[in-house]
Parts: structure tokens; sequence; C-alpha cells
């Protein structure tokens, strides 16, 4: 289980893949085996080295899923 508040909480600097690993800093095992089960969950964001900031609305919910399932 994890919390993700209903507020976009997603740093619009960094990438998808940047933001993901925000959300894994306290875990230990392999992040990449997780950020590939995330990037199957969520296809519309393989575009890893995209800014989120530039992703639409519909999408930025996406990453901050990902980013609750990563911690």
């Amino acid at each position: 289980m994890y919390y993700v508040p209903q507020i976009y909480n997603v740093f619009s600097a960094l990438t998808i893949d940047k933001n993901l690993e925000v959300g894994a800093f306290i875990k230990k095992g392999s992040l990449n085996e997780n950020k590939n089960c995330i990037h199957t969950m969520f296809p519309c964001l393989e575009k890893r080295r995209r800014r989120v900031g530039k992703l639409s609305g519909g999408e930025l919910p996406n990453v901050s899923d990902g980013t609750g399932f990563n911690a």
C-alpha cells in the first residue's frame, strides 16, 4: 500500500525516470525491475527521458502512481 496525494506530487523539472527513482530512494534491490513493471502498467510513461512538466494532465497521475508504487 502507498499514499499518493490528490495534487500531483511530481517534480516537473525532472524526467519520468528520475521521478520514479525519487519514489524508491529508500528501497533496496533492483530498481530496473520495478521501473519495467511500472512502464508495463503505464505504457504512456515509456518516454523515460521526457520531462514530467511536458506531460499531459492525463499522464501526470500515472507518474504519481508509479512513484508511489516504487516506494
